[in-house]
């Protein structure tokens, strides 16, 4: 006989990993209930794990050498290895057509989308006194709708850059922080107020 190339069923649903040779294999739970599986006699069982543990080398596809697989199966003859694949084929877990299921494309990464910053943001941003968390910065500007508000966030700010606070930079919040709170919405309401705390 000849070499003839066969295929694991579903194999890309079931091992998560491309572009390497596999050092493992995945087995999983669903294996213990499914139907195919558990109508095979046990030692046919291992032997399809055999076969998975091969196919793991070729991206889910293995070829059989009559004469080598009987070795790795553990079986006298090569007309005994022939049978335990006719086996396996009859209960649809090996094919000669293509069955491995769709595969994943796991190694096409999405490109990433440049982050950007509005032009209101970066107003505010030039504003505010303490350079820190830009990114949590523009999230907060969008969450809290500050475009909305520019106008008046500004003149908070230089506001409280007046305060005593703000005249030492570990005093002032972080910019998030301060959107957060909406801390331009403070009013001084007693003598001696500071803006920002």
């Amino acid at each position: 006989m000849t070499e003839c190339l066969y295929y694991v069923r579903n194999w890309f649903s079931h091992q998560h990993y491309s572009n390497r040779t596999a050092p493992w294999i995945k087995l999983e739970k669903s294996i213990l209930h499914n139907a195919r599986v558990q109508s095979l006699k046990v030692d046919d069982r291992w032997r399809l794990v055999t076969i998975w543990i091969i196919a793991s080398d070729h991206d889910g596809t293995f070829t059989v050498c009559p004469s080598q697989l009987r070795h790795i199966m553990g079986v006298a003859t090569q007309y005994q290895a022939l049978n335990v694949l006719a086996r396996l084929e009859a209960n649809g877990l090996i094919s000669k057509q293509d069955i491995r299921g769709v595969k994943p494309l796991l190694d096409s990464k999405p490109e990433r989308k440049q982050f950007t910053y509005s032009d209101k943001f970066l107003v505010f941003w030039s504003a505010y006194p303490r350079k820190v968390g830009k990114g949590d910065a523009a999230k907060s500007f969008d969450k809290a709708m500050v475009e909305d508000n520019l106008e008046a966030v500004l003149e908070a700010i230089e506001k409280c850059k007046k305060t005593s606070q703000w005249q030492d930079i570990k005093y002032i919040p972080h910019p998030a922080t301060w959107l957060n709170q909406r801390r331009w919405e403070d009013e001084p309401d007693k003598p001696g107020f500071d803006w920002g705390r």
